[in-house]
């Protein structure tokens, strides 16, 4: 399967320099009249393995090298691509190997102690830029002082655009590597750069609610595990997502979840950023406005909590569950 690992943002990094089972949380109203609150608990989380693969590009060192992405027509998670639609061109040199940073982006470990140099591009109104495009904060990239060979180095370079929600997302990444003899002086971003292929399993114990109730209100202080199997971390899962696969069983969204944006029948989300708890999930809305309506017994419906931030690196929500409705 081919879908999209969302990278470290290295402007992030630079400016850092109860129905399924439980007790209510004293502290959580919930909604009123004939509403319910949705108790979730790390029991209901799902669990996933990855494998992801980046092209490895040889460059020639100290050169003024291109960087082109006309070609690009379908992303990570197998969406159509339009090339002019990449807006954000990163570079970075990261203290690992290939394999420890790809170990580290699939478990959202990445350091800013990892990170070497960060060089952008931002906007882009075209289909490639060169080296001496980059630059950080006005400091353009000495390319043909540091981009030389180095195998304590790593070099990532990756193409971002603006999602529906206004937030940069990650299009592709892959290795480029400095080399004294024979590097090419052009490297295409393609759409078979990166790929990685997954093992979901979506929990035996799914969060349990009512259909068509009032309101539903949503409590999650008893999650205390992401699917990595770190400490969950409310101030890095700030957004909520619910979406609704109408005509989809729970296996079909085993191979799909990590594209519910174009999988999904119906999506709503929320900013959730240090909270806990909703007390009206009417407040999440689809990217036309539209409210949620409520849980309706048909098809497959899926929570999960994920990190927009540029802080995260893996494609996979901190947190994901099934919603049986009865």
């Amino acid at each position: 399967m081919t879908t999209t690992v969302r990278m470290l943002s290295m402007a992030g990094v630079l400016a850092l320099g109860a129905c399924n089972g439980g007790d209510k949380d004293p502290d959580d109203t919930g909604p009123s009249g004939g509403g319910v609150t949705l108790l979730v608990l790390d029991v209901n989380n799902y669990s996933y393995t990855a494998n992801l693969s980046l092209t490895s590009v040889a460059l020639e060192a100290l050169a003024d090298n291109t960087i082109d992405w006309s070609a690009l027509t379908v992303d990570f998670r197998g969406r159509p691509v339009v090339p002019t639609d990449v807006d954000w061109v990163t570079l970075a040199s990261i203290w690992l190997s290939q394999e420890e940073l790809i170990e580290k982006i699939d478990t959202n470990t990445l350091l800013m102690s990892d990170v070497g140099d960060y060089r952008e591009v931002y906007p882009v109104d075209a289909t490639s830029v060169q080296f001496s495009d980059l630059s950080v904060l006005g400091d353009a990239f000495p390319y043909d002082a540091e981009f030389v060979v180095d195998d304590e180095l790593t070099w990532l370079l990756s193409v971002w655009k603006k999602n529906e929600r206004g937030q940069q997302e990650i299009l592709t990444s892959l290795f480029v590597v400095p080399s004294d003899t024979g590097g090419a002086t052009s490297v295409n971003v393609a759409n078979d750069s990166a790929n990685i292929t997954f093992e979901a399993n979506l929990s035996d114990t799914p969060v349990v609610a009512p259909a068509d109730a009032e309101a539903y209100g949503l409590n999650w202080t008893a999650v205390n595990t992401d699917v990595n199997g770190a400490e969950f971390d409310e101030l890095l899962a700030d957004t909520l997502r619910i979406a609704h696969l109408s005509e989809s069983s729970e296996d079909d969204v085993q191979a799909v979840f990590l594209s519910l944006d174009i999988a999904a029948d119906e999506t709503y989300f929320l900013d959730i950023f240090a909270d806990r708890s909703v007390d009206d999930l009417a407040a999440a809305t689809a990217i036309d406005g539209t409210p949620f309506p409520g849980f309706t017994a048909d098809g497959t419906w899926i929570l999960s909590f994920e990190c927009t931030d540029s802080s995260c690196f893996s494609p996979a929500p901190l947190f994901l569950t099934v919603v049986e409705v009865e």
